[in-house]
């Protein structure tokens, strides 16, 4: 029995980060979403919802909608019932983050890196030639472990420096100096290395983006400008025409962006940089200004809602911070407390007023859960495909700051007499209830105090006036 048209099979290859390809087999039917579940199957992960699959389409690389058919970017054979014989698709990252610490998964972590090392290779942040150095020692750490003497050249160049670093210093001159600042990294973990890697990766500009190619004008048929995607806005580059080079001329934070146009291929950027004036660029094709909208949305979405996760996480790295520096203060000759006390008492203040104050945190984010409103004149659909017209308005909310000055002040005052003489072998947890504590015995002791004033306040009373009386007056 000949197999219907929606159970003929088509081969999918997926280009992985780390150059690797899985093929995967998929239907007429098939959609992005279930790819990603067989690759969760194959690589023996749970969650890649930091990566996207992207196909090459018009010379740019777009990222699939996973809830839609793969036939909708194949419009010549959406009537047809087969799919072409073979499909090439692209894991990579659709949402950059700084911090590689909020992946708890190591399989997810290294084809993480592996991505930031293949946009390190494109990088053009040419003010920063150090950090490139720094990145490649990192790398080879993390791929070869520690540096073994006698082995040379035991790494290639072009695998870890971008092409301008070589043409400007090179081979020669990196196989040298890359090395020594390996050695020092003797020691560390694969996975400690891939964390910095990825955090220093990320201090470079353009590299944690995902690059649009935008043009000027309407009738443009090369593209002219880049539009990079971040989690926390987005950024405007210009191409030269000669060298392909692009530079930086905007980046504009969420919470500088008004509003966001689209109206075809038309984009309209609306920011507070541009002084009243709208930055008008164009898409290659309203497929992808469907796509960029979607894109754009979701990661500002995803950008309010790790923000405070990323806060959460870096307070508690400062904490860890700060618990060894108060187990590490051994200066027996310390005499001034005020040396190692007043981070731990903000830290502990903070850590008590956000308790208090929990359930207003939430009225207030409640207030602001809808971040981007899209709206239509006449009417409102939940397809993008429909619309002519789309706005984003951008509604970022502001730091709200709920630490009490004199809270913080009376804290401070209250922890004024502890001695720390010695290293206080004592976590953070233990310092808030011995502070909680210390709080209510003071408490105790100044409504103790404030009876044994009244009482004394009588007495000197009486006294005096027992004392004042013409019966005990005696003159001498």
């Amino acid at each position: 029995m000949p197999n219907s048209a929606h159970q003929i099979r088509s081969l999918c290859v997926v280009v992985l980060p780390n150059k690797m390809q899985l093929n995967i087999a998929v239907g007429l039917k098939c959609r992005g979403q279930e790819i990603i579940s067989q690759l969760s199957q194959l690589l023996g992960i749970t969650d890649l919802q930091l990566f996207g699959l992207c196909l090459e389409k018009d010379n740019d690389h777009l990222f699939l909608d996973l809830e839609k058919k793969l036939t909708t970017y194949f419009p010549k054979i959406r009537k047809q019932t087969t799919l072409p014989d073979r499909l090439v698709l692209y894991l990579r990252v659709q949402y950059y983050i700084r911090n590689g610490r909020q992946i708890v998964d190591k399989k997810v972590c290294s084809l993480y890196c592996a991505d930031l090392k293949n946009r390190v290779l494109s990088s053009q942040c040419y003010g920063q030639e150090g950090v490139y150095f720094q990145l490649a020692a990192y790398a080879l750490q993390a791929d070869l472990g520690d540096w073994k003497e006698g082995v040379e050249p035991y790494f290639t160049p072009q695998d870890y420096f971008p092409p301008w670093i070589l043409k400007r210093r090179g081979c020669d001159y990196v196989v040298q100096h890359t090395p020594d600042l390996h050695r020092e990294l003797r020691g560390m973990s694969a996975h400690d290395a891939s964390l910095l890697f990825i955090e220093e990766a990320c201090s470079l500009n353009d590299v944690p983006l995902t690059f649009y190619s935008m043009s000027k004008g309407k009738k443009e048929k090369r593209a002219s400008m880049l539009l990079g995607l971040a989690l926390t806005g987005l950024h405007i580059y210009d191409i030269e025409t000669a060298s392909g080079e692009h530079q930086l001329l905007y980046e504009f934070a969420w919470s500088s962006i008004d509003c966001l146009k689209f109206q075809g291929r038309r984009f309209e950027i609306r920011a507070d940089a541009l002084a009243g004036e709208n930055l008008v660029m164009y898409t290659q094709s309203v497929m992808h200004s469907q796509h960029l909208l979607k894109h754009i949305s979701t990661s500002h979405r995803m950008h309010l809602n790790t923000k405070h996760s990323i806060k959460h996480l870096q307070r508690g790295e400062r904490r860890q911070q700060r618990e060894v520096y108060i187990r590490d203060s051994t200066d027996p000759d310390s005499e001034d407390s005020e040396d190692e006390l007043p981070p731990m008492k903000s830290y502990l203040d903070k850590a008590r007023q956000h308790h208090a104050d929990t359930m207003a945190t939430i009225s207030v984010a409640n207030a602001r859960d809808t971040a981007w409103g899209i709206s239509r004149k006449g009417q409102r659909k939940t397809d993008l495909g429909d619309l002519d017209e789309i706005e984003l308005c951008v509604d970022e909310p502001e730091e709200m700051f709920v630490d009490d000055p004199e809270e913080i002040i009376r804290l401070m005052e209250l922890l004024e007499g502890v001695s720390v003489d010695g290293p206080p072998l004592v976590t953070v947890s233990q310092w808030i209830d011995f502070t909680m504590e210390m709080k209510q015995v003071l408490r105790w002791r100044a409504c103790s105090l404030s009876l044994d004033q009244c009482r004394e306040s009588v007495e000197n009373l009486y006294v005096s006036h027992s004392v004042n009386s013409p019966e005990e007056h005696v003159d001498i």
